[in-house]
């Protein structure tokens, strides 16, 4: 009887999430399913809830974070979001059929942006960047089917480069080093 409570309300939670502003409604009744009401079990990848694969949206919490993912048939498919305790997001990925998919993107509690990749059926494809935490570019990379291409470029914390190359047909050419690079 209970699985199909959360079965109807995931239902209900597709439907009003196609329409907007009716998600955070719903995704209140999603969490108000406890772990003592219903039995949640993860099966490698697949999240089973009373030994049915869940659809709808699962909502964690794990040392005060607060961790929000879309699925269907028991994988991530969707948006996967995570806050800290203070309510800031420090994580927005999305996927396909438990694979990552599309763009990724997580920040520092401060709010700062940390990192931004692109992913296709669960491998890099684009560009991938990644910044320290006073907002300092540290890497420019380019990805395509999960393998570097094209050019790479790594910085200091202080913006001083430290690599500097193009990679062409599986080969590196250019400045790889980890020590400052310097023009003198």
């Amino acid at each position: 009887m209970v699985a199909r409570r959360i079965t109807l309300v995931a239902a209900v939670l597709g439907v009003w999430s196609a329409g907007g502003d009716g998600a955070d409604t719903v995704s209140a009744h999603v969490e108000s399913v406890s772990a003592d009401t219903v039995r949640v079990a993860r099966d490698g990848p697949t999240v089973l809830v009373d030994g049915i694969p869940f659809t709808g949206r699962l909502v964690e919490t794990d040392g005060g974070y607060r961790i929000e993912t879309d699925m269907v048939a028991g994988r991530r498919h969707g948006a996967r979001r995570v806050w800290t305790p203070a309510g800031v997001r420090v994580e927005n990925r999305t996927y396909r059929d438990g694979r990552r998919d599309g763009l990724h993107r997580t920040w520092y509690a401060s709010g700062a942006l940390r990192t931004e990749q692109t992913f296709d059926a669960d491998r890099l494809d684009g560009p991938s960047l990644a910044w320290d935490a006073n907002g300092q570019l540290l890497r420019h990379s380019h990805y395509a089917d999960g393998h570097e291409s094209g050019r790479q470029r790594m910085w200091s914390s202080d913006g001083t480069l430290r690599a500097n190359y193009v990679v062409a047909d599986g080969r590196r050419y250019g400045l790889l080093g980890t020590k400052p690079c310097t023009t003198s």
